[in-house]
């Protein structure tokens, strides 16, 4: 019992060094991940949380590729430039629901096939949509979006912006799908450049016909491919879980789970 009393200093200390070496172990095999705040079904619903039930396709098919690579996700719902900005200061390990831009690759790492993008390992596609009132001249068939008298809108931070100001248009940043058909409804903007699951979604549950007069063009500005990318941080340390986990979303998709786990949504 004396030499129990003696040493249970050092037992404590032995102990405690072992939770903590187990705390680290788990926090390594934690990958923190934002992604945006705005509703975007069938790939992810609600605001400022990770909905329990029914989450989203997307937060659904990460979560189960994380469970095959053995690891789990804290999934962090932010404005969307904000999520840019933690990528870029390698405060987040990574971001979901990032389209290709030559220039995000300077902070953000996107699967690779021998120098190429891998447009095996991709997440989802989502197109854009041209949005405009039923009594502007606003017309898009395809070409060029004609008869545009003071400005396009899109959300800061999406990368349509930026193709469409290459384009030569002139597009102002609001800061969301809402705020921007409100700006629309004000008479502020010729036509919106958004994304048409997220904008339907608004529009569709609005309490009463306050958007009735919103048109959506028929044919996409742009279709996309859309990405899980890793900060250049964790990817010099965790290239190889960076890997596993991109292979495992291209074995989700091959293997049907996918199209399994959409159906669920559709039902």
């Amino acid at each position: 019992m004396h030499n129990i009393t003696r040493n249970l200093p050092k037992l404590v200390w032995c102990v405690g060094l072992l939770m903590a070496s187990l705390s680290a172990v788990a926090e390594d095999h934690k990958v923190k991940l934002c992604f945006g705040n705005t509703p975007n079904p069938p790939f992810y619903y609600g605001e400022s949380l990770v909905l329990d039930h029914h989450p989203g396709v997307t937060v659904d098919v990460l979560r189960e590729v994380a469970k095959k690579a053995g690891v789990s996700l804290d999934l962090q719902r932010m404005p969307w430039k904000r999520c840019i900005l933690l990528l870029q200061k390698n405060q987040i390990d990574g971001a979901f629901e990032v389209s290709y831009k030559p220039k995000r690759e300077s902070y953000a790492v996107y699967p690779k096939l021998e120098g190429s993008l891998d447009q095996q390992r991709y997440l989802h596609s989502l197109s854009y949509y041209l949005y405009s009132l039923d009594e502007s001249d606003v017309k898009w068939e395809g070409s060029r979006v004609e008869n545009i008298t003071r400005t396009l809108v899109g959300v800061a931070g999406y990368s349509i912006i930026g193709d469409l100001r290459a384009e030569g248009y002139p597009v102002l940043e609001g800061v969301s799908q809402k705020a921007n058909l409100e700006m629309l409804l004000r008479g502020r903007a010729d036509g919106l450049a958004q994304i048409g699951s997220m904008t339907d979604s608004i529009i569709n549950s609005a309490r009463s016909d306050k958007f009735a007069k919103v048109k959506k063009h028929a044919i996409p500005l742009r279709s996309k491919l859309y990405y899980l990318v890793f900060s250049k941080q964790f990817i010099s340390v965790n290239r190889e879980l960076a890997e596993q986990l991109w292979d495992e979303l291209a074995k989700v998709r091959q293997s049907g789970l996918y199209d399994d786990i959409t159906i669920e949504y559709a039902q």
